[in-house]
Parts: structure tokens; C-alpha cells; sequence
């Protein structure tokens, strides 16, 4: 996924893929987490999508992004909080809108660290 978005070749953009990330992620990434954890299976693969989800977010928190992002179900108070929590990673990895039963699971936010540290050295390491 990091190198798809890194090939400028690709025509695809962030907003598309980032818009209603709040429906999104509850609707298509948790279910395959759930499966994964069930079996026994990793999930470092799966993470990288809310991981990528929390990069753009922390964008969208700065006031980052190059266009008004659009989602109908997030809670923009909500999601500015996340950000003004002790440790956001860990409060975004809680929040039940976006992940239901498996919020505050100790496998999620392994998850998700590790995914997040690949997002960053991959946005480190562009120009």
C-alpha cells in the first residue's frame, strides 16, 4: 500500500481513499481483524490500513491537508481529541466507533504501533 501511493503513476488520490474513513475502517478493516485475531493469523498487513487512517487523521488534525476533508460519521470533537490525548495512538486504538470489540485490545495497538512507525519512515523518507 505504501509503495502504491508512492508511485506517482498511479492515479488514485488520498482524499478518495481517505473519505468516510470512519465508515470505512468499522465497515471493512475491523471484520478482517477480527477474523485474523480468531485464527491465529497476524495482523501487521491489516493494521497498516488504520494505521495510514491515523496518519491522515493527524493531518486533518493540524490543519494539514490541501482540501476540506469529507466523512459523515466522524465526530470532529471527538477525533481532535485523540490528538490531545496523553498518547493518541493509544486513544485512537480505543475508540469504539471505529473498532467496535476489539478497541483497547493490546493486539490492535501492536499492531498499530508498528504499522505507524512503517508510515512514518515511509513519509520521512520521501522529499
Amino acid at each position: 500500500m505504501l509503495e502504491r501511493f508512492g508511485n506517482r503513476w498511479v492515479q488514485d488520490t488520498n482524499a478518495r481513499v481517505a473519505m468516510d474513513g470512519y465508515a470505512k475502517i468499522p465497515g471493512f478493516v475491523v471484520p478482517t481483524l477480527r477474523e485474523c485475531l480468531a485464527r491465529g493469523a497476524s495482523i501487521a498487513s491489516t493494521a497498516m490500513l488504520p494505521a495510514l487512517f491515523f496518519a491522515f487523521l493527524g493531518r486533518w488534525h493540524r490543519d494539514a491537508l490541501p482540501y476540506r476533508y469529507q466523512d459523515g460519521t466522524m465526530d470532529p470533537a471527538r477525533a481532535h481529541a485523540l490528538f490531545a490525548a496523553p498518547d493518541p495512538l493509544a486513544a485512537y486504538a480505543a475508540d469504539t466507533t471505529l473498532f467496535g470489540t476489539l478497541a483497547g485490545d493490546p493486539r490492535l495497538l501492536s499492531a498499530l504501533r508498528a504499522a505507524s512507525e512503517r508510515v512514518r519512515s515511509f513519509v520521512e523518507a520521501r522529499p
